[in-house]
């Protein structure tokens, strides 16, 4: 499934952008070290937060600047000319990319803790454990991104498609938000586990987690982060059945896909037809319950009124 002579030809056509890309990488991933104005733990874990950020950056730029042709005819078609089986081109493609996002996320932890170590002690299972969790965020995220990103049919669309998938599991939190305050059942709000709902929420929060576990020695200090969350197995099982259901939905919308869509209208089930029902009827929800709820106070405010005191 895998093309070993295009992974060569991703490598060689695309150097200038993948090593400018590590530059970057390492560049902003190691910032808190260059500096030399804050201790250790701090260093280590601005660099590892820093590095986790960017990698999840990248997994909406690969896909991007990786997939392109699929939404310009003249490439399209050069593209799908090359004697490659589409199969083979989509694995080696999705795999050129995580090699790419991890390799840079690897090395910089690498260097990070390498750096570290030069003055102090750190607990390597832990990190070791979150290295293996970003392998598996990284490789998730990549397949969820290039499958919204392949609903588009140009590409325009397919950033719009990104933008409008990544942002909907908050349009759908805000709607729960609504109708259960409305409904004055908060309490059924606030036991839902709204992070399931996004990929890129699980992906964040818990290897923050996982980050906060790693122990500086001498002194012994755990790694500041953002989250005060602990680990879920059940959100990263959820984030891999995403990536599971992306994966098949990628491969009819590559191996299937008919040329004659590039620069197109996204007149595809997934894309503007759902995309645009949906937010229609989370937009017509929160009206309906708003509007209830004034409702409510209204009539409760005409009662208090019109009851003699």
């Amino acid at each position: 499934m895998i093309s070993k002579d295009y992974l060569r030809y991703l490598f060689h056509s695309k150097r200038i952008a993948w090593i400018f890309f590590f530059a970057m990488y390492m560049a902003v991933s190691l910032s808190s070290f260059i500096t030399g104005l804050n201790e250790m733990a701090t260093s280590l874990s601005t660099a590892m937060n820093v590095s986790c950020i960017l990698a999840i950056m990248m997994t909406f730029i690969l896909p991007v600047f990786l997939f392109s042709f699929v939404h310009q005819k003249k490439s399209c078609d050069a593209y799908f000319a090359l004697p490659v089986k589409r199969s083979e081109m989509l694995c080696t493609t999705v795999l050129f990319a995580f090699l790419i996002t991890f390799g840079y996320y690897f090395i910089t932890v690498l260097a990070a803790t390498g750096l570290t170590m030069m003055h102090t002690g750190v607990t390597l299972m832990e990190l070791f454990f979150c290295i293996c969790y970003m392998a598996v965020v990284i490789f998730a995220l990549l397949v969820i991104h290039s499958c919204i990103y392949l609903f588009a049919n140009n590409l325009f669309d397919g950033i719009v498609m990104l933008m409008s998938y990544t942002v909907l599991p908050l349009v759908v939190v805000s709607v729960i938000d609504t109708i259960c305050s409305t409904l004055q059942i908060s309490f059924l709000a606030r036991n839902i586990n709204t992070t399931m709902l996004s990929p890129l929420a699980i992906s964040f929060l818990n290897a923050e987690s996982l980050i906060s576990n790693i122990e500086v020695l001498n002194p012994v200090k755990y790694l500041p982060t953002f989250s005060t969350s602990s680990f879920s197995f059940a959100e990263t099982a959820v984030l891999i059945l995403f990536a599971v259901v992306a994966g098949y939905l990628l491969k009819i919308h590559f191996v299937n896909r008919r040329t004659e869509r590039a620069e197109q209208v996204s007149n595809e089930v997934m894309s503007y037809p759902f995309i645009i029902n949906f937010y229609l009827i989370c937009i017509l929800i929160v009206f309906a319950f708003s509007c209830d709820s004034s409702m409510i106070r209204f009539t409760s405010a005409s009662m208090a009124e019109a009851i003699p005191s």
